[in-house]
């Protein structure tokens, strides 16, 4: 490694990559080296604009470069377990995208090739680095809104197919997405409630449906959690929505908070509170919070772990816990009950 400064080599560069790729731009201490896509002349075209040396179909050429230290995954779900795999055994530093595998099976496997190789793996969960979630999580913790008792989110959009035309139908293919709005937008908020409780699920129960498009996926997904200690939480994931919507709601025995990213909802965080043992209601007020890019906070953090030796806020074991929780949530739907998780597992 250069003194100081983290080289990246990118794994898939397609709408999330790219996003990835132009958010590291503003990241202190890492520069990008290689670009791999099977698309390679996207591959070039994003290399040219962001200034990487190398572009490539083949990613085994950025594992074998030595001056590059890490390795973002952002490539279709079902490859983001061997990617991170070779990655880790190439001796890089592993940055994978959500979901960070599609079994338990293969996420065990990333965590033991990180370990067994001496490298970060970390999973790349951009709500703990949204400042509206980072600061409702801040006032969570400080008891303003004292217990937390119920919780409500919302995550949902139009699908891809209405809101933008993707390079292949990967994403709608259960064997290689894994699933629709259940994983896609489901294992943001999953892994959001365990950090904002601080708690592991401990019982599962949902519903899923297809409803409006012709897809091997779910398009509307409703689950309903309890943690560990007790507080309840019940979710909306959708790809049938013509705006994108992204809230969750937190209702506490003194107040509540209701937070969301910058564009997604009206005030990004909005805080109501009683006014001590006279219960007097101050009405909703809106908490500033800083505009950031989170997806350069968390590629931050990942370079800023790999420079100091630390460990990064979402590790591989948080990425396994959201894919115990959705598939969880399927067998739930498919069998219409409720199911139990070992929250000490």
């Amino acid at each position: 490694m250069q003194k100081g400064l983290v080289g990246l080599g990118v794994i898939g560069c397609g709408n999330i990559g790219a996003r990835m790729i132009e958010a590291f731009r503003d990241v202190k201490g890492g520069r990008l080296v290689g670009i791999a896509d099977v698309n390679v002349d996207r591959a070039r075209e994003i290399a040219d604009r962001y200034g990487a040396k190398v572009a490539t179909s083949d990613y085994q050429e950025l594992l074998e470069r030595d001056d590059i230290d890490a390795i973002l995954v952002a490539t279709p779900n079902f490859l983001h377990a061997k990617n991170a795999i070779d990655a880790a055994k190439a001796g890089k530093h592993v940055l994978v995208q959500k979901p960070m595998a599609l079994s338990i099976e293969d996420a065990d496997q990333m965590i033991f090739a990180a370990r067994e190789n001496n490298v970060i793996l970390m999973s790349c969960f951009i709500l703990r680095f949204t400042p509206s979630f980072a600061k409702a999580k801040e006032l969570i913790d400080s008891g303003v809104i004292g217990k937390p008792l119920v919780i409500r989110t919302n995550f949902s959009h139009w699908g891809i197919y209405k809101a933008y035309k993707p390079a292949s139908d990967w994403f709608y293919e259960k064997s290689k997405s894994g699933g629709g709005p259940l994983l896609d937008l489901g294992v943001h908020h999953f892994d959001l409630l365990r950090w904002i409780t601080g708690n592991e699920v401990e019982e599962v129960m949902a519903q899923t449906a297809t409803i409006d498009n012709p897809i091997e996926v779910e398009d509307n997904a409703f689950v309903n959690l309890k943690f560990s200690n007790g507080i309840r939480a019940q979710l909306f994931l959708s790809f049938t929505t013509a705006n994108t919507s992204q809230a969750i709601e937190v209702y506490g025995t003194d107040g509540t908070i209701i937070a969301g990213p910058a564009g997604a909802i009206p005030v990004p965080l909005r805080l109501y509170t009683v006014a001590g043992n006279q219960k007097e209601a101050k009405g909703f007020v809106e908490v500033p919070v800083p505009n950031e890019n989170s997806f350069t906070k968390a590629e931050q953090h990942f370079v800023d772990c790999i420079l100091e030796g630390k460990e990064p806020m979402t590790t591989g074991i948080d990425g396994k816990k959201t894919i115990e929780i959705i598939q969880a949530a399927y067998r739930s739907a498919e069998h219409g009950k409720i199911v139990k998780l070992d929250p000490c597992h």
